[in-house]
């Protein structure tokens, strides 16, 4: 799947090195910056508690010949950025009969000439004597328009000078090596995007081959996160998609063939009636004949419309509480001629009081498939028993027969669409759909239904259906 020049730009593949490069920068600059005015602000606060500014005054001039010069509060920063550092110094320090000094002495290459000061103007660096003074303080000066004779010193501790000088080189560093972390977010950026796409990419090329006619895609990517997530997620999606399309044409196939029969049947039936003159009673028989066919057809078409209204979720219920022993005893009263007829006995124990949430329509009809099934497998002298009880907040319903039973390779199948067990009554007569209608209405009811069949000894339709709760 190849992608244009344009689309590439809003593919994912673009937009996650992108995204991760811009993130990458964010942090680094972020991280830079914050280390920076971490640094800065530590030693600009060492230096303002070292800072003492006082008048230095030039070539021996003392200070009461010397123009007033009053020193203004300046904070440590803007000190450093406007003063001037002496390049090197050559100090000279004198001192009182204590032993206290009290005057000293700057020279610098700068052109600045012998700088002196007073112990009233710098008593913090004084007090550090003069053998400390050189190596514990830094001195800066600046000359102001109007003083020839003095200019102004700025003396601060020299570890939070150095501690300044250490953050500025620091910042510089990282400033050199932002290309070089640029160059590695963007490979990494891109290694990641490769990664990281490449599965969705499989996935959507998997996605657009998948048609009715293959079916069979799937994607063959594992790994325990978001992505194996949605592979798994798509291979289950793909399976459901084949079952279904594969149920679809079992389904129209199975369709055609149980149509075709009647139909064929109906077609031989008028074509014999067309062939030549017959007896009225031969006509009656025809007709007949061809009414049951039709009948059968309209039965199967029924059926075959409800499973499909079930399957798109088209199937209208107005589901109201329902009495399932007064279902029952109207199923039991339309099926008792009939279980009479063939010599088999019917019982039914049911629990007063058990109501479901369905339409009565589909309940009247499921046990009325249930029961069908039953007449047709069970010999005279059988026996069929319908019994209903609670079961926690479910209700279970049960029918069991003395019949023919069901061999075990064939029980999980008897609830898919058109199955016949081979060699079973239903297998000439029926078209295969009463229970998958049956399973359908009990899910569409919120339910569970199985079975349970012994061959030779009959079967058990076991079915758990929520109880309705009175308002």
């Amino acid at each position: 799947m190849s992608l244009r020049i344009g689309d590439y730009f809003r593919s994912l593949s673009f937009k996650l090195p992108v995204v991760y490069v811009i993130s990458v920068l964010l942090l680094v600059v972020s991280f830079v910056a914050l280390l920076n005015f971490t640094n800065t602000s530590q030693a600009c606060d060492s230096i303002q508690r070292t800072l003492e500014i006082g008048p230095g005054y030039l070539n021996g001039v003392s200070p009461d010949k010397a123009t007033t010069l009053v020193p203004d509060y300046l904070q440590a920063k803007r000190v450093l950025s406007n003063y001037t550092a002496f390049n090197s110094v050559i100090d000279k320090g004198i001192v009182d009969d204590n032993g206290l000094l009290i005057e000293y002495t700057l020279t610098g290459d700068d052109g600045t000439g012998l700088v002196t000061l007073y112990r009233d103007d710098f008593p913090q660096t004084f007090d550090l004597g003069p053998d400390n003074i050189r190596s514990e303080r830094a001195f800066y000066f600046l000359r102001v328009p109007g003083h020839s004779d003095a200019l102004l010193v700025a003396s601060v501790g020299y570890k939070g000078v150095q501690a300044l000088e250490a953050a500025d080189r620091t910042l510089h560093q990282s400033i050199y090596l932002l290309p070089v972390i640029l160059a590695l977010a963007i490979f990494f950026g891109w290694f990641v995007s490769r990664k990281t796409v490449a599965p969705i990419r499989e996935i959507a090329i998997a996605a657009e081959s998948i048609s009715e006619k293959n079916s069979s895609q799937r994607v063959k990517f594992h790994s325990r996160d978001e992505i194996g997530s949605l592979a798994r997620t798509f291979n289950r999606m793909a399976d459901r998609l084949e079952n279904s399309i594969s149920s679809r044409r079992r389904f129209f196939s199975d369709a055609a063939h149980e149509l075709k029969t009647p139909l064929a049947s109906i077609k031989t039936s008028v074509t014999y009636a067309l062939s030549d003159r017959r007896s009225i009673k031969e006509y009656q028989e025809n007709l007949s004949f061809i009414s049951a066919r039709i009948y059968a057809m309209e039965m199967l078409v029924n059926d075959l419309l409800f499973l499909a209204k079930a399957d798109e979720g088209n199937m209208t219920t107005s589901k109201s509480m329902v009495d399932l022993s007064a279902v029952v005893d109207e199923a039991e009263e339309a099926f008792r001629p009939l279980f009479e007829e063939k010599g088999v006995n019917l019982f039914t124990r049911l629990e007063k009081g058990l109501f479901v949430d369905i339409e009565r329509r589909l309940l009247l009809r499921l046990i009325s498939n249930l029961l069908d099934n039953a007449s047709k497998n069970v010999a005279h002298n059988g026996s069929v028993s319908i019994t209903a009880g609670s079961e926690g907040q479910n209700i279970l319903f049960i029918i069991s027969d003395t019949g023919i039973g069901i061999s075990p390779e064939h029980v999980d199948k008897v609830f898919e669409r058109f199955y016949k067990v081979p060699g079973s009554p239903t297998s000439t007569s029926g078209s295969g759909l009463g229970l998958s209608i049956c399973k359908k209405i009990v899910t569409e009811g919120g339910g569970e239904i199985s079975l349970r069949s012994y061959l030779g000894k009959g079967s058990v339709f076991k079915i758990t259906l929520p109880r309705a709760k009175k308002e």
